[in-house]
């Protein structure tokens, strides 16, 4: 496994690989080349970086050359190439071709605005995904657009990403959500979370709002403790 800190977040569009020669081609093969906007977790998993819909693949299949020009559409500060399987990784050179992302040059530009992003029922009919600035690239769970809720419940995430020619490169991505029907026929959501909590008492940072702010990991402020002889939350309306 190897990783490179390119500095400065890039618009990679080809990685070029430089194999040893000598008899030691054939340790360069069938390998993962991930791409990342945040340094890779320590001792973190091929299989949980393959599941991560944050970190962008490239899987190389076979016995490597000499020379090898693999095409991206990437977006990242941090690459790593790392084999499918134990062994020895060989290379001699590794050449990233991209652009740096200078947000400088992106302020005439206007800012990636997505519509039509649900949530969705999964009983919709495919939905069709909306750009305010045409002519870029969609990634993610959706390569051209469009996204099928019969999919199934989930969270799904899907980036945008444009390319001015100009030295302007954005991306946004968006999470999409396929919730299920209720008995009534709405699409269940977290209901709470455009709500309010009080609490009667609160204790260090451990305000009430965080009990309901859609983050379920209990980092800071939280966790909040329940201890506490009330606490109530208004959901709005009736």
């Amino acid at each position: 496994m190897g990783e490179l800190d390119l500095g400065v977040s890039s618009a990679i569009e080809e990685l070029r690989i430089y194999n040893r020669a000598n008899g030691l081609e054939e340790r360069l093969n069938n390998f993962y080349v991930f791409v990342s906007q945040t340094p890779f977790e320590t001792g973190i998993s091929l299989e949980s970086l393959k599941q991560d819909n944050n970190i962008y693949k490239y899987y190389f299949s076979g016995e490597a050359g000499l020379e090898e020009h693999l095409r991206f559409d990437a977006e990242g500060r941090y690459l790593r190439i790392q084999l499918s399987s134990f062994g020895i990784l060989h290379m001699s050179e590794v050449e990233v071709m991209g652009c740096v992302m200078d947000s400088s040059q992106c302020e005439d530009n206007l800012e990636i605005v997505l519509e039509n992003v649900g949530p969705f029922a999964s009983t919709d009919g495919l939905q069709t995904l909306i750009a305010n600035i045409d002519g870029g690239t969609w990634s993610g769970s959706s390569s051209d657009g469009t996204f099928d809720p019969s999919i199934g419940p989930g969270s799904y995430s899907v980036t945008y990403s444009h390319n001015s020619g100009a030295g302007c490169f954005q991306s946004k991505t968006i999470e999409i959500k396929v919730n299920i029907l209720s008995d009534s026929g709405c699409v269940m959501a977290n209901v709470a979370i455009n709500g309010t909590a009080t609490q009667s008492s609160t204790y260090g940072n451990g305000y009430a709002s965080a009990a309901i702010d859609g983050n379920i990991q209990g980092e800071s402020p939280g966790p909040v403790t329940f201890s506490i002889p009330l606490m109530k939350i208004d959901l709005g309306g009736n």
